[in-house]
């Protein structure tokens, strides 16, 4: 599973930097064939940080301070995530917290995976992130395989 997920992230990357070859893409890649490596540290937790560093790459990072109205995000809100504008919504019956913000954020502020593997009862969450920013991808034009 770990050799395909590498073939996957190889490919991913290859088709990005045909145009656009930039130095960060073989950054964020070296780190990440690194975290492949180290078998303590999970998938999820490799693919969450890898597609996280490549929508920053790209320039359409997901806004986690703030709602739309500039209004920063409160600690005990449910939210929805709007793909459109790339931001939390509050909604009392939304499927995300502030559990789910903090990991993102942390996923985006980190410079290996292995931040997020250390992030203890959190493999179903970063699992839910994951289908979330692959979404975002989608969204923004960026097929990620």
């Amino acid at each position: 599973k770990r050799t395909m997920f590498a073939y996957d992230v190889l490919k991913i990357i290859n088709k990005i930097t045909e145009d656009n070859p930039d130095n960060m893409y073989f950054i964020t890649l070296a780190r990440t064939l690194d975290a492949i490596n180290q078998k303590e540290i999970p998938i999820v937790s490799i693919s969450l940080w890898l597609y996280l560093q490549l929508l920053s790459h790209n320039g359409h990072q997901p806004n986690v301070s703030t709602t739309l109205d500039g209004t920063v995000l409160a600690i005990d809100d449910h939210f929805t995530f709007s793909l459109e504008d790339m931001a939390f919504v509050p909604h009392s019956s939304g499927v995300f917290d502030a559990r789910a913000v903090k990991l993102l954020r942390l996923g985006i502020a980190s410079q290996h995976p292995k931040q997020l593997a250390l992030v203890s009862d959190s493999q179903d969450l970063q699992t839910q992130l994951t289908e979330l920013v692959r979404a975002m991808h989608a969204e923004h034009g960026q097929l990620l395989q």
